[in-house]
């Protein structure tokens, strides 16, 4: 029996000045399990891979980050003059430098949270992951698309290259995007499993300073809408500036997951969501055109009306169709894919 594959076999890992950097050697085949709803089944009939936000993940702990609140406190602290510490009183109708020092820190993580700056959709290395047809294919009812790996880097980095023209198409707020090349477009990585988070400190107290200013120009009696944008050009500025790093930052945050998921061997395509940049949250999603399926499996308990509606629409596109069905061993079985059409 050949040994199974696992996603490390794909790439290489090298580390320089503390961060971690991916060789991908070559793609593997991408799986992504679903359950039978409109939106799947138009997907799969539109060639389209749709992907959102990890704040909207089912996991609230996935992409989750870790910040040392004395940290943030203490700079703050440090920042408050006498005068400001007035004005913020008034400000936020609070009476102790403890009040103030806390609504600051809550408007630093309200609009710095880097996990609705992207969004996310998942694959597996593996179509035969009985847990992920029982979590991901509503208990093997769903069904599992196949995708080449290098086609879906390739649709990838257009949607993102798309996205970013259209965050300079609407840019309102006159963002510099000048140092942005192609090489901070890379939208397709596998996740590495490591137990912690990822401590972002350092990225919220170089914010402080934004946030310091927005208060001081409410304090001047500039309106909220005023400020608030003033704000936002700013906090976003800065983080074009430094979007290289910021990628690798947010690799680090989606691309980690504790060892525990290992067995997902998980892949996972991004790129901006330009919501954001509108101020639109209501649909914090991504779309990926041009995805054509390679091949199309069927959960072993897929009820016979949706087993009809996929492989019509399998033999339309004209990709092949598999059953998976649970073959038994003395003291095991494996789910393995039948070929139907």
């Amino acid at each position: 029996m050949s040994k199974k594959l696992l996603s490390s076999d794909y790439y290489s890992k090298k580390r320089e000045n503390g961060v971690e950097y991916i060789n991908i050697h070559t793609f593997p085949i991408l799986y992504k399990y679903q359950s039978i709803s409109e939106y799947s089944l138009h997907n799969f009939e539109a060639d389209e891979v749709w992907g959102t936000v990890p704040t909207a993940f089912n996991d609230p702990y996935d992409c989750a980050v870790c910040f040392t609140v004395s940290k943030l406190h203490n700079v703050i602290r440090s920042n408050l003059t006498e005068q400001r510490l007035r004005n913020y009183r008034s400000l936020f109708n609070v009476s102790s430098k403890k009040e103030v020092t806390e609504q600051i820190v809550n408007s630093i993580l309200e609009n710095n949270d880097i996990r609705k700056q992207y969004a996310v959709a998942c694959f597996s290395i593996y179509n035969d992951s009985e847990i992920m047809w029982g979590h991901y294919a509503d208990s093997a009812k769903g069904f599992c698309l196949a995708y080449d790996g290098r086609n879906l880097m390739e649709m990838a980095h257009a949607a993102k290259r798309a996205a970013f023209d259209l965050l300079k198409e609407i840019n309102i707020f006159g963002i510099d995007f000048s140092d942005i090349s192609d090489d901070n477009l890379i939208s397709i990585m596998p996740v590495i499993y490591r137990n912690g988070k990822i401590n972002i400190t350092s990225r919220l107290i170089d914010s402080i300073p934004y946030i310091l200013n927005y208060c001081n120009d409410l304090c001047d009696g500039i309106s909220i809408k005023e400020a608030y944008n003033r704000l936002f050009q700013n906090i976003k500025q800065k983080y074009y500036s430094d979007l290289g790093a910021n990628n690798d930052l947010f690799y680090s945050i989606v691309c980690r997951k504790d060892r525990v998921w290992n067995y997902e061997q998980e892949w996972r395509i991004w790129t901006y969501n330009s919501n954001v940049f509108s101020g639109n949250f209501e649909s914090p999603y991504m779309k990926i055109c041009n995805t054509k399926a390679t091949a199309v499996y069927l959960g072993e308990k897929m009820p016979e009306y949706t087993r009809r509606v996929v492989m019509e629409i399998a033999k339309m596109k004209g990709i092949p169709v598999y059953q998976m069905k649970s073959v038994m061993y003395a003291h095991n079985y494996k789910l393995k894919p039948i070929l139907l059409q």
